[in-house]
């Protein structure tokens, strides 16, 4: 059994003309919401054993804000830069690269890719807000 956890950053600053989309930082209440959001999983899941992350800044500080609430090691964040604004066949492709032995995997990366993984996956329809998590258990030896 493999548990993946799809995970859509925390809202970000507006962008600017000052800043590209890919160095938006985090909304204050972002990083209130990735930590809130790092704290249920301590709480109702078992914690993953890695963490793949977009590159974008957002993302990344949602990740390390989910790593701090996790009280685990930065060593187990890896940022692949796939999964920057990735379509679901892309995040797919990422995780099915992981390693084998991993049973728990935690990605964290944008809409819509993010939500369009999710409905092939569960054949759910649904649009991941800012910070959500959706936890898919897999009956499955690997990730490919």
């Amino acid at each position: 059994m493999k548990t993946l956890y799809l995970m859509r950053h925390s809202k970000a600053l507006n962008s600017s003309k000052d800043s590209s989309d890919f160095n938006r930082p985090l909304h204050p209440q972002g990083e209130i919401d990735a930590q809130t959001m790092g704290s249920r999983l301590l709480v109702k899941n078992p914690i993953p054993e890695i963490i793949i992350s977009s590159p974008a800044k957002r993302a990344l500080n949602t990740a390390l804000q989910v790593l701090n609430e996790l009280q685990i090691s930065k060593k187990l964040l890896i940022t692949h830069t796939n999964l920057y604004l990735a379509s679901a066949q892309s995040i797919l492709a990422v995780i099915n690269d992981s390693n084998i032995s991993l049973n728990r995997l935690c990605i964290i990366g944008h809409n819509p890719g993010i939500s369009d993984l999710i409905y092939l996956l569960t054949g759910n329809p649904i649009h991941m807000t800012t910070s959500g998590i959706a936890t898919i258990k897999i009956e499955c030896d690997n990730w490919s």
